[in-house]
């Protein structure tokens, strides 16, 4: 999600560099720049690009860069006819998409005044309202929001354009798109609502913004994941906290059985788990294979810090099914080459004199 085009500005800079060239001296009868780069791009798609207006009005209106003579009259066997404003590189960006991505309002309107296509997909089904969102560019969201049927076109991956203004972060964008229609819990391929995208990124204040406008805090995606989960697994301590003071289920079970409390002493978010146990986390909570968070601390190559959390906060080493977790943990720790301190903190009282 949140891309620039399929390139970073800079990247992109440099791939059109071939067809940002200076312009022709004025004696030069008749000049034209390469009608397509080996990327197939136009220097309609450059002109779009770096936003430059004269230059773009000159291509759209004559098809050829500079000439000395009038546009109305015919030069050799050429007579001028305007660049094709839709036309598409190799990744299918027209230069709608090149001028939403370089948040440049002015040319996004002269492209639209000339018929551009604002339902335009590239290859990942993106269109120019994605790239406004995903590069925080407001003015040209707002200038095609309007001539949409729907805010909530998805893209390849099922993504709206409120999808990508969240993962961007831009609380702006997001309140306009809001504004405009978009749809508050539209989901992806994978069930994955907006907000799973703020929590997962720590975008606090557009998680409260979406919260305000009426997103159900309770989402899960297809495979049970909450946005409990979803802040745990990237270690999103403020995002936790805010779940937890509106209420969220701490031990809610995702459809492995797993609570953010597993989920980060797996991927060892320490000060989540710690926040977690101090709110009260079920530090013997099994999941559906019979696991607590020991036991995935335990598995971690990161879990060390959180191993020893559990144990001091009640969690089971000696308990009803003591055989077989201590046999689980030692056959883990022996394929795992897990070192001597995890097992000491487990079992301290075979710890080497």
């Amino acid at each position: 999600m949140g891309r620039g085009c399929g390139e970073g500005p800079g990247a992109l800079r440099l791939g059109l560099g071939s067809l940002i060239a200076p312009l022709p001296r004025a004696h030069t009868p008749c000049s034209f720049l390469p009608s397509q780069d080996q990327e197939r791009r136009t220097p309609l798609h450059a002109a779009a690009y770096v936003g430059d207006v004269p230059i773009l009005q000159l291509l759209l209106i004559t098809g050829f860069l500079h000439t000395s003579s009038p546009p109305s009259i015919k030069i050799g066997n050429y007579i001028p006819t305007g660049a094709n404003v839709n036309a598409k590189d190799t990744l299918w960006l027209a230069p709608l998409h090149r001028a939403a991505a370089s948040r440049n309002e002015k040319v996004l309107g002269l492209l639209l005044a000339h018929s551009a296509d604002v339902n335009a997909r590239d290859k990942l089904w993106q269109t120019p309202l994605h790239v406004a969102a995903a590069n925080r560019a407001t003015k040209c969201a707002e200038a095609l929001a309007p001539l949409l049927s729907s805010l909530n076109v998805a893209d390849r991956s099922g993504r709206s354009a409120l999808h990508h203004a969240v993962h961007s972060g831009h609380l702006e964008t997001v309140n306009l798109l809001l504004n405009k229609g978009a749809s508050l819990n539209v989901c992806d391929k994978k069930e994955r609502q907006p907000l799973h995208w703020a929590a997962f990124l720590g975008h606090l204040e557009v998680l409260k913004l979406l919260v305000a406008r009426g997103a159900d805090l309770g989402c899960k995606d297809r495979k049970g994941y909450g946005l409990l989960h979803t802040a745990a697994a990237s270690g999103q301590i403020e995002v936790v906290k805010y779940l937890l003071r509106m209420g969220a289920e701490i031990d809610e079970p995702n459809a492995f059985g797993n609570t953010a409390l597993h989920i980060a002493c797996y991927l060892g978010q320490d000060a989540v788990a710690i926040e977690l146990v101090n709110a009260g986390a079920n530090v013997n909570q099994p999941n559906d294979k019979g696991f607590t968070p020991l036991h995935v601390a335990a598995v971690s190559t990161n879990g060390a810090l959180c191993l020893e959390l559990l144990v001091n906060n009640g969690a089971f080493y000696f308990n009803y099914n003591v055989i077989e977790l201590e046999r689980n943990i030692r056959i883990l720790s022996c394929h795992l080459k897990f070192n001597k301190s995890k097992i000491e903190l487990i079992f301290p009282h075979e710890a080497a004199p």
